[in-house]
């Protein structure tokens, strides 16, 4: 089992996660990196919409909980990042605020990753 991260710590302002879209990221380091700020990214994305979609139906993250499968403080983790959610947590935030618009779904590899991160991490050339 991979070692537990933390989806925030992949951004300039780790306190920005789920809330600024235009929020800065950090390059991944290795190609390990690489998959997991793709994940935070997606996670970021869909946490901002589960936000925002909470604010204009003016309900609360403890009615989320309840209506979703989480608890009210692992929901409060994973919304800020601290906690990677899994597959079944977005379609559980779907599931109870009745949309689709929560699931990641990047058109490409390329948009699957940050704006502003590196799309590849740099590779060594051989000279030849």
């Amino acid at each position: 089992m991979p070692s537990r991260y933390e989806p925030r710590t992949f951004m300039v302002e780790p306190d920005r996660f789920g809330v600024d879209l235009d929020a800065r990221w950090n390059q991944p380091a290795s190609e390990d990196d690489r998959y997991r700020l793709m994940a935070s990214y997606q996670q970021h994305l869909a946490c901002i919409e589960v936000l925002r979609l909470l604010d204009e139906r003016k309900l609360t993250r403890a009615w989320l909980a309840e209506h979703s499968r989480g608890q009210a403080t692992n929901l409060r983790r994973k919304l800020t990042g601290e906690f990677p959610a899994l597959a079944e947590d977005y379609f559980a935030w779907a599931v109870a605020l009745d949309t689709i618009m929560v699931l990641p779904a990047p058109s490409s590899l390329a948009d699957a990753m940050p704006p502003f991160a590196a799309r590849t991490p740099k590779r060594a050339r051989h000279a030849g």
